[in-house]
């Protein structure tokens, strides 16, 4: 049987590098060098089309056949290279088909955006997240007995957010959605946003059961777009991110993690500033989801112990303020615009 192989490294540098040529033409100082050597190839498919075969990387859609170019990871992609260690086993095709049905298995239904809202990009925005799992008491202090109000469980347009079931305990779904939240905040105030709050929400929908969401308002004032973009991405990444490190990650809980009510928000806000942001290729003058997810991992991994103090002091806590974050991390936390919120 003929299988299709890719190291950690070489998914490292997909991840972490400008748009490429086909392999072929790669010079030897190209952090994807490696792959001229045919690592990843089925027969004598280019690296570029086994990856794509394999639905694994995003391609420029407005280049030649013959001259494609790879713009970044699929979520697929990503939790093939999150499963990968470095010097690890290889994974064969069996294995990527089934990370591959995972990540669509979990995805939930897309909403399409309509035209440009006016709301979020106004000013303050709320980023939130939540999960559901089933069979376990819930338990803590901040327990909620009743459910948050509805626009609390909406997206920024008033549609209710998707479900999703974690797979984990109530106290480790709750660090990871503490972890998603201080991804937000993190790189919010890294790149000159006010943060008002950043919570964690729990509650009991009914005996036995838990729910937890959590929310981060801000305040964007001449926030550069694509760093807006980049923080609507890092609460999914951090998230993610934080499986990896403490040793809980398995596809269907980093799928889990999938937050489209983010990426939503990030177009919708975006567009009404002229900018054009593609859910899986890369609009003419724009940028794709994907390679914005590219600067938001760089930026997480730069700000992780920023991130980490953040998380597991709103696990703490449950609701931290802005300037609380900053005293955190050494950040700061810009006055609000306008006055208090």
């Amino acid at each position: 049987m003929t299988t299709a192989t890719i190291t950690r490294p070489q998914f490292e540098a997909l991840r972490n590098a400008e748009p490429i040529a086909e392999w072929q033409h790669l010079p030897e100082t190209h952090p994807l060098a490696c792959l001229k050597e045919r690592y990843a190839v089925v027969a004598h498919r280019s690296t570029i089309g086994v990856l794509t075969r394999l639905g694994l990387v995003e391609v420029a859609k407005s280049a030649p056949e013959w001259d494609q170019q790879i713009n970044a990871l699929t979520p697929a992609g990503e939790l093939i290279a999150d499963s990968l260690k470095e010097s690890g086993e290889l994974p064969a095709l069996d294995h990527i088909a089934h990370v591959v049905a995972t990540a669509k298995a979990a995805a939930p239904l897309l909403v399409e955006s309509s035209a440009p809202r006016t709301g979020a990009g106004a000013g303050r925005a709320n980023h939130a997240r939540h999960q559901h799992a089933g069979d376990e008491p819930a338990r803590g202090d901040s327990m909620m007995e009743t459910a948050p109000a509805p626009e609390v469980l909406a997206d920024h347009t008033g549609r209710p957010r998707a479900w999703l079931d974690m797979p984990l305990a109530y106290e480790q779904a709750r660090l990871g959605i503490a972890f998603h939240e201080a991804g937000h905040a993190v790189l919010s105030m890294a790149y000159g946003m006010t943060i008002v709050t950043s919570k964690v929400i729990a509650w009991e929908p009914e005996p036995g059961r838990w729910a937890v969401t959590g929310s981060t308002a801000h305040q964007a004032h001449n926030t550069r777009a694509w760093q807006y973009a980049a923080q609507c991405a890092a609460g999914e990444l951090a998230q993610v991110q934080y499986l990896l490190a403490y040793g809980l990650w398995t596809p269907e809980r980093a799928a889990a993690c999938a937050a489209d009510h983010d990426r939503e928000l990030a177009i919708d806000v975006l567009a009404q500033f002229g900018y054009r942001l593609g859910r899986d290729h890369a609009p003419q003058d724009g940028k794709s989801w994907g390679m914005v997810r590219g600067m938001a991992r760089r930026k997480v991994s730069y700000l992780w112990r920023e991130i980490r103090t953040v998380a597991h002091a709103l696990d703490e806590r449950t609701c931290l303020t802005g300037d609380e974050i900053a005293a955190l991390t050494g950040l700061t936390n810009p006055p609000l615009v306008g006055g208090a919120a």
